[in-house]
C-alpha cells in the first residue's frame, strides 16, 4: 500500500453531476456470499502512469487493491452471484503533480475519477483472471494546484530569501508537507478549489508582491516563478497545464555511432603540420557539430563524420584532409543518405573532395539546401547542394577558392529567409600561396533563391581584428540580422549586422564584448514583434570562467537586456527557439577546467536546457541531463513538443569520440 487516502467521492459526484452506472448500484457485497465456494484470483495490472485504487462495487466502495505506476497486485475474490451479469470493480486515479527534484512540498496527489473506469465480469469459482487497469478517458479532478518556484537570489551572503503565500495576511500552507515558507531554489505546491485566484501575495523578509490574478480551473496545474532580480521582486506566470501523466520522450534514436581510430604518435606530428589541416582547423570548433530541423511532418538531422583509417592516413598528405560529409533523413527511422566517395573523397563527380558538413535548411518545395566546406589543394571552397524531399541529390553550386591559392572560403551556417536563404561564413586571405596561416579575414554573406541563384554577396570586416566570422543569421521585418564574431588574439567580440534585404548593404553595425574578454555567438532567432535573441558563450570581464549568454535586441537593434546563465566553469548554449513568449535554449553545462572557448569542453558536461521568459530573461525552468553531454540543436514541432539533437561523449580523452542522438520531448520540455 503506498498511502492512505480518504476520498470524499460523494461530494465530488454531487458537484460534477456524473452518472456512474453500475458503480453506483446497490449491489450485494460479494464477501457476503457463501464462503464455502472456492475463491477466484484476480491480478490487477497497472500500466498507467497513475497511482490507482480499485474499489469493490462502487467508487465509494471498499478498496481491495492499491497500485503504483507499473505495479501488479493479486487478490482473492468470491464468485459472482448475480446470474451471470458479473461483479464490478471501479477505479479511481491519483497523480503526483509535484515530482520534480526541486519540489519542497513533497508528494502532492491530484485525486480524480473516470466514470467509465469500471471492470465488470463474471467470476467463476476457482478461476484466475488478469485485468488491465483502464487508461482514463475524461478524468475529473476536484482541485486545482498552484506551483511557485523560488528563483530569488540572496540579498547577502547570510540572507537566503524565503517566501510565504499569504491570503489577506494569513499564510497559506503548502500541500504535502504543510509547511509555510518555501526556501530559495525550491518549489512550493498549493491545493486550491476552482475560482478567482486574487488577493494572494508572496511575502519575504525583503519584499511583498501581489500574485497575478488568475481564474483557476479544477484539474489544472498553474506554474509561477518568484524572483527578486534587480532588487525588484516579481512573479512571472509560466504555464497552465492539465493534470495528466507526463510521458517520457516519445522516441530517442541514435543517429550515428562514430567510429574513431586513435592517431598514433607516428602519424600525429605530420598530421598537425599539414598545410591543408591548418586551412580547415580554426573554424570548426565555433558552432555545434549537428543540426536538427523540421520540414512538415519530417525531421531531418545532419552531422559531419570522420572517415575510415585510410582517410586518416591520407590526412598526413598536404592536400588531403580527412573530413567526410554525411546527411541523414528522416522521421524517427533516420534513413541515412551518405554521399558516395570518388577516389576516397565525399561528394559528386564535379565536387570530389574531402568535405565537411556545415548546415541544412528546409525549402518550400519539401526539399533541402545543404552547405559544406571542401578541401581543394591547400585551401577550402564552398559546396552548396540541393536534395529533394526523399533526400536524393538534385543539383549543386560549387564556389571554389581562388586559383592563385591566396583565398580560402569556409562555410559556417545557413539562415532561412523569405524566398531563399543566406550562406554565412568567412573568407581568409593569405599573403603568399604557400602560407599556412591567413593574413586577413572577412565575414561573408551570400543571398540565394531556393533554386540556387545568387542574388547578392557582401563582405564585412571589423577593423583591428584578425578574425572575422559570420556565424548565424535571422530575418526580421527590418532586414536580415547577421551575427558573427571578430577577434584579436583571445579577445572576441560578438558582431551584429543589420542588412538591407534588397542588396545586402550594411545599415547598422554593433559590437558586444570588451577587449579583455570574449563573447562568441552560436545561434539567433526572432519573435513576431521583430525582437532578436542571440545566444552564445562569454567570459565575464577579467575572468576565466565562462557562462552562456543571451542577448535581446528590439526591432530597432537596440539592446533590451543581456543575461548570463550558469554557475559552473564552462556553460554553453548552442541553439534557441521561441514560441508563445517563451525562449527555449539548449547546450551543455559542465565543470571542465579547459578553456572556455574550447568547444570540446562539452565532453565533460551534461545536456542543458533552459526555458526563459522573453520579457525579463528570467529562467523559468532549468534542466540538465547526465545521459547526454550536450544538446546541440532544438526545433519546435507542430504537435507542441520539441525535437533535440544531442551528443554523448564516449571517451573523455578523445573529443572526437561521441554518439549522436535525436530526442523528442513534450510541450513542457519534459523528456
Amino acid at each position: 500500500m503506498y498511502r492512505n487516502v480518504s476520498l470524499h467521492i460523494s461530494g465530488v459526484l454531487f458537484a460534477i453531476g456524473l452518472s456512474l452506472a453500475s458503480c453506483n448500484q446497490d449491489v450485494k457485497d460479494p464477501q457476503d456470499n457463501d464462503n464455502e465456494r472456492a475463491a477466484a484470483t484476480i491480478r490487477f495490472k497497472n500500466d498507467t502512469q497513475f497511482y490507482v485504487q480499485v474499489h469493490q462495487v462502487s467508487f465509494s466502495g471498499q478498496v481491495v487493491a492499491e497500485l503504483t505506476p507499473g505495479e501488479s497486485v493479486l487478490i482473492e475474490a468470491q464468485p459472482s452471484e448475480n446470474h451471470g451479469v458479473g461483479s464490478t470493480y471501479c477505479v479511481t486515479y491519483q497523480y503526483n503533480v509535484a515530482d520534480e527534484s526541486d519540489v519542497y512540498s513533497g508528494k502532492v496527489f491530484a485525486e480524480g475519477l473516470d466514470p467509465n473506469a469500471q471492470l465488470t465480469f463474471d467470476i467463476q469459482a476457482g478461476a484466475a483472471y488478469t485485468k488491465q487497469i483502464p487508461i482514463p478517458d475524461g478524468i475529473e479532478f476536484s482541485k486545482a494546484f498552484i506551483r511557485i518556484r523560488n528563483a530569488s537570489t540572496p540579498a547577502s551572503a547570510s540572507a537566503a530569501p524565503q517566501f510565504e503565500l499569504a491570503y489577506y495576511g494569513t499564510s497559506y500552507k503548502q500541500a504535502g508537507n504543510q509547511e509555510v515558507s518555501v526556501p530559495m531554489g525550491k518549489t512550493g505546491v498549493y491545493e486550491l478549489a476552482s475560482g478567482d485566484f486574487s488577493n494572494y501575495r508572496l511575502q519575504s523578509v525583503f519584499n511583498e508582491i501581489a500574485m497575478p490574478s488568475t481564474q483557476l480551473q479544477n484539474g489544472f496545474v498553474y506554474d509561477f516563478v518568484f524572483t527578486n532580480e534587480g532588487n525588484a521582486a516579481s512573479v512571472i506566470p509560466d504555464v497552465k497545464r492539465p493534470i495528466k501523466p507526463r510521458p517520457v520522450s516519445q522516441w530517442e534514436k541514435t543517429i550515428s555511432s562514430y567510429r574513431q581510430i586513435t592517431l598514433q604518435d607516428a602519424t600525429l606530428e605530420p598530421y598537425l603540420k599539414s598545410i591543408a589541416r591548418y586551412a580547415l582547423s580554426d573554424w570548426r570548433s565555433n558552432y555545434p557539430l549537428n543540426k536538427i530541423i523540421s520540414n512538415g511532418d519530417t525531421l531531418v538531422a545532419g552531422w559531419w563524420d570522420f572517415g575510415a583509417l585510410s582517410n586518416i592516413v591520407q590526412a598526413t598528405g598536404v592536400s588531403e584532409p580527412y573530413e567526410v560529409a554525411a546527411i541523414t533523413a528522416k522521421d524517427a527511422e533516420w534513413n541515412s543518405t551518405v554521399f558516395p566517395t570518388v577516389n576516397g573523397y565525399a561528394g559528386t563527380a564535379s565536387v570530389a573532395y574531402h568535405t565537411t558538413f556545415n548546415d541544412i535548411v528546409p525549402l518550400s518545395d519539401g526539399g533541402y539546401a545543404v552547405l559544406a566546406t571542401y578541401a581543394k589543394g591547400t585551401r577550402c571552397g564552398l559546396w552548396l547542394f540541393f536534395l529533394n524531399a526523399n533526400g536524393q541529390f538534385v543539383s549543386e553550386v560549387d564556389i571554389p577558392p581562388a586559383e592563385d591559392n591566396l583565398q580560402s572560403l569556409l562555410g559556417i551556417k545557413l539562415a532561412s529567409v523569405n524566398g531563399g536563404f543566406l550562406v554565412l561564413g568567412t573568407e581568409k586571405v593569405y599573403a603568399e600561396a604557400d602560407d599556412e596561416w591567413f593574413d586577413t579575414s572577412s565575414q561573408f554573406i551570400r543571398k540565394y533563391t531556393e533554386n540556387g541563384t545568387l542574388q547578392w554577396e557582401r563582405k564585412y570586416v571589423e577593423s583591428a581584428c584578425d578574425r572575422n566570422f559570420a556565424i548565424c543569421g535571422v530575418e526580421t521585418v527590418g532586414g536580415y540580422i547577421v551575427c558573427g564574431y571578430a577577434g584579436d588574439g583571445y579577445a572576441i567580440k560578438t558582431i551584429v549586422l543589420t542588412l538591407n534585404k534588397a542588396d545586402g548593404s550594411v545599415t547598422a553595425s554593433r559590437s558586444f564584448g570588451t577587449a579583455s574578454d570574449f563573447m562568441l555567438p552560436y545561434s539567433a532567432t526572432a519573435d513576431m514583434a521583430g525582437n532578436v535573441f542571440i545566444t552564445g558563450v562569454s567570459t565575464e570581464e577579467g575572468g576565466d570562467l565562462s557562462k552562456a549568454y543571451i542577448l535581446k535586441l528590439d526591432a530597432g537593434g537596440s539592446e533590451v537586456w543581456l543575461k548570463r546563465y550558469g554557475n559552473r566553469r564552462n556553460n554553453l548554449l548552442f541553439d534557441l527557439t521561441i514560441f508563445d513568449n517563451l525562449l527555449t535554449a539548449t547546450g551543455s553545462a559542465n565543470d571542465s577546467a579547459g578553456d572556455a572557448d574550447d568547444y570540446y569542453s562539452w565532453q565533460f558536461g551534461k545536456g542543458w536546457a533552459l526555458k526563459i521568459d522573453t520579457e525579463t530573461g528570467i529562467v523559468l525552468k532549468n534542466i540538465s541531463r547526465e545521459d547526454v553531454s550536450a544538446f546541440n540543436s532544438i526545433v519546435k514541432l507542430a504537435d507542441g513538443g520539441y525535437a533535440l539533437a544531442a551528443l554523448k561523449s564516449v571517451n573523455n580523452a578523445e573529443p572526437y569520440w561521441f554518439n549522436t542522438f535525436a530526442v523528442k520531448t513534450n510541450e513542457y520540455l519534459e523528456f
